[in-house]
Protein backbone atom coordinates (compact mmCIF):
# COMPACT_ATOMS: atom_id res chain seq x y z
CA UNK A 1 0.00 0.00 0.00
CA UNK A 2 2.80 2.37 0.98
CA UNK A 3 4.76 1.56 -2.20
CA UNK A 4 1.66 2.19 -4.34
CA UNK A 5 1.09 5.54 -2.62
CA UNK A 6 4.70 6.58 -3.25
CA UNK A 7 4.43 5.55 -6.90
CA UNK A 8 1.29 7.65 -7.30
CA UNK A 9 3.02 10.68 -5.75
CA UNK A 10 6.02 10.28 -8.07
CA UNK A 11 3.76 10.03 -11.11
CA UNK A 12 1.86 13.18 -10.10
CA UNK A 13 5.12 15.08 -9.57
CA UNK A 14 6.48 13.93 -12.94
CA UNK A 15 3.27 15.03 -14.66
CA UNK A 16 3.47 18.43 -12.95
CA UNK A 17 7.09 18.89 -14.03
CA UNK A 18 6.28 17.92 -17.60
CA UNK A 19 3.30 20.27 -17.66
CA UNK A 20 5.41 23.13 -16.25
CA UNK A 21 8.17 22.55 -18.78
CA UNK A 22 5.68 22.42 -21.67
CA UNK A 23 3.96 25.62 -20.53
CA UNK A 24 7.29 27.42 -20.01
CA UNK A 25 8.54 26.45 -23.47
CA UNK A 26 5.29 27.67 -25.03
CA UNK A 27 5.59 31.04 -23.28
CA UNK A 28 9.30 31.25 -24.07
CA UNK A 29 8.65 30.54 -27.72
CA UNK A 30 6.00 33.23 -27.79
CA UNK A 31 8.32 35.71 -26.06
CA UNK A 32 11.19 34.93 -28.39
CA UNK A 33 9.13 35.12 -31.59
CA UNK A 34 9.71 38.66 -32.87
CA UNK A 35 7.42 40.58 -35.15
CA UNK A 36 8.15 39.99 -38.80
CA UNK A 37 11.43 41.75 -39.55
CA UNK A 38 12.51 43.53 -42.70
CA UNK A 39 13.78 41.16 -45.40
CA UNK A 40 15.98 42.87 -47.95
CA UNK A 41 16.33 41.16 -51.32
CA UNK A 42 19.52 39.25 -52.04
CA UNK A 43 21.72 41.67 -53.99
CA UNK A 44 24.27 40.74 -56.63
CA UNK A 45 27.49 42.55 -57.50
CA UNK A 46 25.60 44.20 -60.36
CA UNK A 47 22.92 45.39 -57.93
CA UNK A 48 25.49 46.99 -55.64
CA UNK A 49 27.21 48.60 -58.61
CA UNK A 50 23.85 50.03 -59.74
CA UNK A 51 23.06 51.37 -56.26
CA UNK A 52 26.55 52.86 -56.03
CA UNK A 53 26.17 54.56 -59.42
CA UNK A 54 22.86 56.11 -58.39
CA UNK A 55 24.14 57.43 -55.07
CA UNK A 56 27.34 58.66 -56.73
CA UNK A 57 25.23 60.57 -59.24
CA UNK A 58 22.96 62.05 -56.57
CA UNK A 59 25.69 63.09 -54.13
CA UNK A 60 28.52 64.13 -56.42
CA UNK A 61 26.79 64.84 -59.76
CA UNK A 62 28.84 61.92 -61.05
CA UNK A 63 32.15 63.78 -60.63
CA UNK A 64 35.18 62.12 -59.04
CA UNK A 65 36.43 65.52 -57.92
CA UNK A 66 33.40 65.78 -55.64
CA UNK A 67 34.29 62.62 -53.75
CA UNK A 68 36.19 64.93 -51.37
CA UNK A 69 33.93 67.85 -50.59
CA UNK A 70 33.48 70.54 -47.95
CA UNK A 71 30.26 72.50 -48.38
CA UNK A 72 30.04 76.23 -47.76
CA UNK A 73 28.77 76.95 -44.27
CA UNK A 74 29.51 73.43 -43.02
CA UNK A 75 31.88 72.51 -40.18
CA UNK A 76 33.10 69.23 -41.67
CA UNK A 77 33.98 67.55 -44.97
CA UNK A 78 31.85 64.92 -46.75
CA UNK A 79 33.67 62.09 -48.48
CA UNK A 80 32.87 59.17 -50.77
CA UNK A 81 29.85 58.36 -52.92
CA UNK A 82 27.56 58.87 -49.96
CA UNK A 83 29.26 62.08 -48.85
CA UNK A 84 29.92 60.44 -45.52
CA UNK A 85 30.41 63.06 -42.81
CA UNK A 86 33.83 63.19 -41.10
CA UNK A 87 34.27 65.45 -38.09
CA UNK A 88 37.49 67.33 -37.29
CA UNK A 89 38.64 66.84 -33.72
CA UNK A 90 36.93 69.90 -32.25
CA UNK A 91 33.59 69.54 -34.08
CA UNK A 92 30.46 68.08 -32.49
CA UNK A 93 27.66 68.71 -34.98
CA UNK A 94 24.10 67.31 -34.66
CA UNK A 95 24.51 64.90 -37.58
CA UNK A 96 25.50 61.25 -37.95
CA UNK A 97 29.22 60.80 -38.61
CA UNK A 98 29.63 57.87 -41.01
CA UNK A 99 33.06 58.12 -42.64
CA UNK A 100 35.06 56.39 -39.86
CA UNK A 101 32.66 53.43 -39.88
CA UNK A 102 32.70 53.27 -43.67
CA UNK A 103 36.51 53.31 -43.76
CA UNK A 104 36.68 50.53 -41.16
CA UNK A 105 34.16 48.47 -43.16
CA UNK A 106 36.16 48.83 -46.36
CA UNK A 107 39.32 47.73 -44.59
CA UNK A 108 37.51 44.48 -43.75
CA UNK A 109 35.78 43.69 -47.05
CA UNK A 110 37.71 45.37 -49.86
CA UNK A 111 40.41 43.26 -51.58
CA UNK A 112 44.08 43.94 -50.94
CA UNK A 113 44.40 45.76 -54.24
CA UNK A 114 42.00 48.42 -52.94
CA UNK A 115 43.74 49.15 -49.67
CA UNK A 116 43.16 52.46 -47.93
CA UNK A 117 45.86 55.08 -48.61
CA UNK A 118 48.77 54.70 -46.19
CA UNK A 119 48.43 58.23 -44.75
CA UNK A 120 44.82 57.50 -43.85
CA UNK A 121 45.72 54.22 -42.16
CA UNK A 122 48.35 55.99 -40.05
CA UNK A 123 45.98 58.73 -38.88
CA UNK A 124 45.65 58.82 -35.07
CA UNK A 125 43.11 59.72 -33.83
CA UNK A 126 40.93 58.97 -36.84
CA UNK A 127 39.52 62.49 -37.12
CA UNK A 128 39.39 64.70 -40.20
CA UNK A 129 42.88 66.30 -40.36
CA UNK A 130 41.58 69.67 -41.59
CA UNK A 131 40.20 72.13 -39.07
CA UNK A 132 38.46 74.42 -41.55
CA UNK A 133 37.17 74.60 -45.08
CA UNK A 134 40.09 76.88 -45.94
CA UNK A 135 42.61 74.22 -44.86
CA UNK A 136 40.66 71.56 -46.75
CA UNK A 137 40.56 73.62 -49.96
CA UNK A 138 44.28 74.30 -49.71
CA UNK A 139 45.04 70.59 -49.31
CA UNK A 140 42.59 69.50 -52.05
CA UNK A 141 45.16 69.22 -54.91
CA UNK A 142 47.76 67.47 -52.72
CA UNK A 143 49.06 63.97 -53.40
CA UNK A 144 47.35 62.68 -50.26
CA UNK A 145 43.93 64.01 -51.30
CA UNK A 146 44.40 62.75 -54.86
CA UNK A 147 45.15 59.26 -53.49
CA UNK A 148 42.06 59.52 -51.28
CA UNK A 149 39.82 60.37 -54.26
CA UNK A 150 41.29 57.55 -56.33
CA UNK A 151 40.62 55.09 -53.50
CA UNK A 152 37.05 56.35 -53.06
CA UNK A 153 36.43 56.12 -56.82
CA UNK A 154 37.75 52.55 -56.96
CA UNK A 155 35.67 51.29 -54.01
CA UNK A 156 32.24 52.62 -54.96
CA UNK A 157 30.42 49.28 -54.94
CA UNK A 158 31.93 48.46 -51.51
CA UNK A 159 30.71 51.79 -50.19
CA UNK A 160 27.24 50.85 -51.44
CA UNK A 161 27.55 47.56 -49.55
CA UNK A 162 28.39 49.53 -46.42
CA UNK A 163 25.34 51.77 -46.83
CA UNK A 164 22.99 48.81 -47.30
CA UNK A 165 24.53 46.84 -44.41
CA UNK A 166 24.46 49.85 -42.08
CA UNK A 167 20.83 50.52 -42.94
CA UNK A 168 19.79 46.90 -42.31
CA UNK A 169 21.66 46.78 -38.99
CA UNK A 170 20.32 50.09 -37.75
CA UNK A 171 16.74 49.32 -38.76
CA UNK A 172 16.86 46.03 -36.90
CA UNK A 173 18.20 47.79 -33.79
CA UNK A 174 15.74 50.69 -34.04
CA UNK A 175 13.67 51.01 -30.87
CA UNK A 176 10.05 51.97 -31.47
CA UNK A 177 6.75 50.79 -30.01
CA UNK A 178 6.08 47.36 -31.49
CA UNK A 179 2.92 48.29 -33.46
CA UNK A 180 4.62 51.35 -34.95
CA UNK A 181 7.79 49.43 -35.82
CA UNK A 182 5.76 46.71 -37.53
CA UNK A 183 3.66 49.20 -39.52
CA UNK A 184 6.79 50.99 -40.75
CA UNK A 185 8.52 47.69 -41.51
CA UNK A 186 5.54 46.58 -43.60
CA UNK A 187 5.81 49.79 -45.61
CA UNK A 188 9.53 49.26 -46.10
CA UNK A 189 8.90 45.69 -47.23
CA UNK A 190 6.54 46.95 -49.91
CA UNK A 191 9.11 49.52 -51.01
CA UNK A 192 12.11 47.21 -51.26
CA UNK A 193 10.09 44.71 -53.31
CA UNK A 194 11.00 46.69 -56.45
CA UNK A 195 14.41 47.96 -57.60
CA UNK A 196 13.23 51.58 -57.67
CA UNK A 197 11.73 51.27 -54.19
CA UNK A 198 14.87 49.68 -52.78
CA UNK A 199 17.01 52.45 -54.24
CA UNK A 200 14.67 55.14 -52.87
CA UNK A 201 14.94 53.70 -49.35
CA UNK A 202 18.71 53.23 -49.40
CA UNK A 203 19.42 56.58 -51.04
CA UNK A 204 17.14 58.52 -48.70
CA UNK A 205 18.58 56.77 -45.65
CA UNK A 206 22.05 57.80 -46.79
CA UNK A 207 20.80 61.27 -47.76
CA UNK A 208 18.86 62.27 -44.64
CA UNK A 209 19.48 59.53 -42.12
CA UNK A 210 17.37 56.99 -40.30
CA UNK A 211 15.58 59.59 -38.23
CA UNK A 212 16.52 58.17 -34.83
CA UNK A 213 19.00 60.90 -33.88
CA UNK A 214 17.18 63.26 -31.48
CA UNK A 215 19.65 66.02 -32.36
CA UNK A 216 18.56 65.95 -36.00
CA UNK A 217 15.40 67.92 -35.31
CA UNK A 218 14.04 71.41 -35.79
CA UNK A 219 11.39 72.30 -33.23
CA UNK A 220 11.00 68.57 -32.45
CA UNK A 221 10.33 67.69 -36.09
CA UNK A 222 12.66 65.28 -37.90
CA UNK A 223 13.15 64.51 -41.58
CA UNK A 224 14.74 61.07 -41.58
CA UNK A 225 13.43 57.79 -42.94
CA UNK A 226 11.32 57.07 -39.85
CA UNK A 227 9.55 60.42 -40.17
CA UNK A 228 8.90 59.89 -43.90
CA UNK A 229 7.42 56.42 -43.35
CA UNK A 230 5.32 57.73 -40.46
CA UNK A 231 3.98 60.48 -42.71
CA UNK A 232 2.98 57.82 -45.23
CA UNK A 233 0.95 55.98 -42.58
CA UNK A 234 -0.76 59.21 -41.58
CA UNK A 235 -1.73 60.24 -45.12
CA UNK A 236 -5.37 61.10 -45.55
CA UNK A 237 -7.36 58.10 -46.72
CA UNK A 238 -8.14 58.39 -50.41
CA UNK A 239 -5.41 60.97 -51.09
CA UNK A 240 -3.58 59.99 -54.28
CA UNK A 241 -4.91 56.45 -53.79
CA UNK A 242 -3.67 55.20 -57.15
CA UNK A 243 -0.11 56.39 -56.70
CA UNK A 244 2.53 53.69 -56.39
CA UNK A 245 4.19 53.14 -53.03
CA UNK A 246 7.38 54.75 -54.40
CA UNK A 247 5.46 57.84 -55.48
CA UNK A 248 3.84 58.07 -52.05
CA UNK A 249 7.28 57.72 -50.46
CA UNK A 250 8.61 60.52 -52.65
CA UNK A 251 5.68 62.79 -51.77
CA UNK A 252 6.01 62.11 -48.04
CA UNK A 253 9.76 62.78 -48.17
CA UNK A 254 9.17 66.05 -50.03
CA UNK A 255 6.71 67.10 -47.34
CA UNK A 256 9.19 66.41 -44.53
CA UNK A 257 11.98 68.32 -46.31
CA UNK A 258 9.72 71.31 -46.93
CA UNK A 259 8.81 71.27 -43.23
CA UNK A 260 12.51 71.09 -42.32
CA UNK A 261 13.26 74.20 -44.36
CA UNK A 262 10.26 76.00 -42.87
CA UNK A 263 11.40 75.23 -39.30
CA UNK A 264 15.15 75.67 -39.83
CA UNK A 265 17.08 78.55 -38.24
CA UNK A 266 16.96 81.53 -40.64
CA UNK A 267 20.72 82.02 -40.53
CA UNK A 268 21.23 78.58 -42.14
CA UNK A 269 19.30 79.65 -45.25
CA UNK A 270 18.32 76.04 -45.97
CA UNK A 271 15.84 77.15 -48.61
CA UNK A 272 18.77 77.39 -51.03
CA UNK A 273 19.00 73.59 -50.99
CA UNK A 274 15.32 72.69 -51.29
CA UNK A 275 15.04 72.69 -55.09
CA UNK A 276 17.99 70.32 -55.39
CA UNK A 277 16.60 68.06 -52.68
CA UNK A 278 13.23 67.80 -54.40
CA UNK A 279 14.88 67.11 -57.76
CA UNK A 280 16.73 64.23 -56.14
CA UNK A 281 13.45 62.82 -54.81
CA UNK A 282 11.87 63.09 -58.26
CA UNK A 283 14.51 60.66 -59.47
CA UNK A 284 12.99 57.95 -57.27
CA UNK A 285 9.89 57.61 -59.44
CA UNK A 286 10.15 55.91 -62.78
CA UNK A 287 8.28 57.73 -65.55
CA UNK A 288 8.89 54.92 -68.04
CA UNK A 289 8.06 51.91 -65.85
CA UNK A 290 5.47 50.84 -63.32
CA UNK A 291 5.34 54.23 -61.56
CA UNK A 292 3.96 55.64 -64.77
CA UNK A 293 0.74 53.71 -64.17
CA UNK A 294 0.52 53.46 -60.39
CA UNK A 295 -0.82 50.58 -58.34
CA UNK A 296 -4.51 50.92 -59.15
CA UNK A 297 -7.05 52.48 -61.48
CA UNK A 298 -7.28 51.94 -65.23
CA UNK A 299 -4.41 51.10 -67.54
CA UNK A 300 -6.86 51.23 -70.46
CA UNK A 301 -10.44 52.43 -69.98
CA UNK A 302 -13.38 50.18 -70.98
CA UNK A 303 -14.25 49.29 -74.55
CA UNK A 304 -17.11 47.29 -76.08
CA UNK A 305 -16.69 44.01 -77.88
CA UNK A 306 -18.76 41.17 -79.41
CA UNK A 307 -22.12 42.96 -79.58
CA UNK A 308 -25.28 40.92 -79.94
CA UNK A 309 -28.98 41.72 -80.00
CA UNK A 310 -29.22 40.62 -76.35
CA UNK A 311 -25.62 40.77 -75.09
CA UNK A 312 -22.50 42.93 -74.92
CA UNK A 313 -18.96 42.42 -73.64
CA UNK A 314 -17.12 45.15 -71.73
CA UNK A 315 -13.34 44.87 -71.36
CA UNK A 316 -10.81 47.06 -69.59
CA UNK A 317 -7.25 46.82 -68.33
CA UNK A 318 -6.47 47.69 -64.72
CA UNK A 319 -3.30 48.23 -62.72
CA UNK A 320 -4.38 46.07 -59.77
CA UNK A 321 -5.78 42.60 -59.20
CA UNK A 322 -8.81 44.01 -57.41
CA UNK A 323 -12.25 43.47 -58.93
CA UNK A 324 -13.92 46.32 -60.78
CA UNK A 325 -17.63 47.11 -60.76
CA UNK A 326 -19.92 47.66 -63.75
CA UNK A 327 -23.21 49.44 -63.15
CA UNK A 328 -25.68 49.24 -66.02
CA UNK A 329 -28.85 51.27 -66.68
CA UNK A 330 -31.31 51.43 -69.53
CA UNK A 331 -31.07 54.75 -71.28
CA UNK A 332 -34.46 55.95 -69.96
CA UNK A 333 -33.96 54.80 -66.35
CA UNK A 334 -34.38 57.60 -63.76
CA UNK A 335 -31.20 59.36 -62.69
CA UNK A 336 -31.51 58.00 -59.14
CA UNK A 337 -31.97 54.40 -60.27
CA UNK A 338 -29.43 52.06 -58.63
CA UNK A 339 -28.93 50.11 -61.86
CA UNK A 340 -27.66 46.56 -62.06
CA UNK A 341 -24.16 45.90 -60.66
CA UNK A 342 -21.67 43.30 -61.90
CA UNK A 343 -18.23 42.49 -60.43
CA UNK A 344 -15.27 41.56 -62.61
CA UNK A 345 -12.85 38.67 -62.05
CA UNK A 346 -9.49 40.03 -63.25
CA UNK A 347 -6.71 37.84 -64.62
CA UNK A 348 -3.14 38.83 -65.57
CA UNK A 349 -2.92 40.01 -69.19
CA UNK A 350 0.11 37.83 -69.87
CA UNK A 351 -0.20 38.30 -73.62
CA UNK A 352 0.81 41.94 -73.10
CA UNK A 353 4.04 41.11 -71.26
CA UNK A 354 7.32 41.85 -72.97
CA UNK A 355 8.91 39.22 -75.18
CA UNK A 356 11.94 37.59 -73.47
CA UNK A 357 14.23 39.16 -76.05
CA UNK A 358 12.97 42.62 -75.05
CA UNK A 359 13.81 42.22 -71.38
CA UNK A 360 17.12 43.18 -69.85
CA UNK A 361 19.08 42.18 -66.77
CA UNK A 362 20.08 45.70 -65.72
CA UNK A 363 18.14 46.57 -62.52
CA UNK A 364 17.76 50.10 -63.87
CA UNK A 365 15.95 48.79 -66.95
CA UNK A 366 12.35 48.80 -65.77
CA UNK A 367 9.63 47.47 -68.01
CA UNK A 368 6.02 47.98 -66.89
CA UNK A 369 4.44 44.85 -65.50
CA UNK A 370 1.49 43.49 -67.50
CA UNK A 371 -1.91 44.90 -66.56
CA UNK A 372 -4.90 42.94 -65.29
CA UNK A 373 -7.62 42.00 -67.76
CA UNK A 374 -11.24 42.62 -66.72
CA UNK A 375 -13.93 41.15 -68.95
CA UNK A 376 -17.70 41.02 -68.39
CA UNK A 377 -20.26 39.49 -70.73
CA UNK A 378 -23.66 41.06 -70.07
CA UNK A 379 -26.57 38.89 -71.21
CA UNK A 380 -30.37 39.19 -71.26
CA UNK A 381 -30.31 42.65 -72.80
CA UNK A 382 -33.23 43.97 -74.87
CA UNK A 383 -32.65 44.21 -78.64
CA UNK A 384 -32.53 47.71 -80.07
CA UNK A 385 -32.26 49.34 -76.65
CA UNK A 386 -29.93 52.04 -75.40
CA UNK A 387 -27.89 51.46 -72.26
CA UNK A 388 -25.51 53.58 -70.27
CA UNK A 389 -22.86 52.22 -67.94
CA UNK A 390 -20.26 53.18 -65.40
CA UNK A 391 -17.17 51.07 -64.73
CA UNK A 392 -15.42 51.79 -61.43
CA UNK A 393 -11.89 50.49 -60.89
CA UNK A 394 -10.30 51.17 -57.50
CA UNK A 395 -12.60 54.15 -57.03
CA UNK A 396 -11.87 55.62 -60.47
CA UNK A 397 -15.01 55.88 -62.70
CA UNK A 398 -15.34 55.64 -66.49
CA UNK A 399 -18.71 56.21 -68.18
CA UNK A 400 -20.06 55.12 -71.55
CA UNK A 401 -23.12 54.08 -73.49
CA UNK A 402 -24.16 51.66 -76.23
CA UNK A 403 -27.23 50.48 -78.10
CA UNK A 404 -27.85 46.81 -78.78
CA UNK A 405 -28.61 45.86 -82.40
CA UNK A 406 -32.26 45.13 -83.06
CA UNK A 407 -33.31 41.76 -84.40
CA UNK A 408 -34.51 43.10 -87.76
CA UNK A 409 -32.86 42.95 -91.16
CA UNK A 410 -31.14 46.35 -91.29
CA UNK A 411 -27.86 47.59 -92.84
CA UNK A 412 -24.85 47.71 -90.49
CA UNK A 413 -21.88 50.06 -90.81
CA UNK A 414 -18.61 49.13 -89.13
CA UNK A 415 -14.90 49.96 -89.12
CA UNK A 416 -12.04 47.46 -89.30
CA UNK A 417 -8.57 48.24 -87.99
CA UNK A 418 -5.70 46.35 -86.45
CA UNK A 419 -2.78 46.56 -84.01
CA UNK A 420 -4.36 49.10 -81.68
CA UNK A 421 -1.15 49.34 -79.58
CA UNK A 422 -2.74 49.25 -76.15
CA UNK A 423 0.67 49.51 -74.52
CA UNK A 424 1.82 53.13 -75.10
CA UNK A 425 5.52 52.24 -74.86
CA UNK A 426 5.39 50.62 -78.29
CA UNK A 427 3.58 53.42 -80.08
CA UNK A 428 5.82 54.91 -82.77
CA UNK A 429 8.79 52.76 -81.76
CA UNK A 430 9.30 50.25 -84.54
CA UNK A 431 11.98 47.71 -83.65
CA UNK A 432 13.19 44.42 -85.07
CA UNK A 433 12.17 41.39 -83.07
CA UNK A 434 15.20 39.24 -82.33
CA UNK A 435 14.84 35.62 -81.39
CA UNK A 436 14.45 34.47 -77.81
CA UNK A 437 18.05 33.31 -78.03
CA UNK A 438 20.03 36.51 -78.47
CA UNK A 439 23.10 34.66 -79.66
CA UNK A 440 21.46 32.60 -82.41
CA UNK A 441 18.49 34.92 -83.09
CA UNK A 442 16.32 31.78 -83.14
CA UNK A 443 13.00 31.47 -81.35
Amino acid sequence: MKAGWLLAVVLVLLAAVLLWRTTWHEHAAQAQTPAAGLQLPVLSDADYAWIAAGIFRNETAGKVDNLTYWGAGEDFPSLGIGHFIWFPTAVDAPFDEQFPDMAAYLQQVAPAGLAMPAWLQELEPFDAPWNSKAQFDEAWPSAEMTALREWLAATQSYQARFIVAAFARRWQALELPAPQKQALTDLLQALVATPEGLFAVIDYYNFKGLGDNPRERYQDEGWGLVQVLTAMTQAVAGENTCASVVTRFRDAAAGRLRLRVELSPPDRNESRWLAGWLKRLDGYTDTTGNDRFGDCGFRVTPWLQNPDTSAMTLIWLGNSSRAGQLTLWQQDDPADSPGVVFDSSPVPAKALDYHPAEKCDNPRCRRPRPPWLHQLRINDLIPGTGYRYRVTQDGVPADGAFTTPDDGDRPLRFIVYGDSETEPESTGAAVAWPGADRATKKR
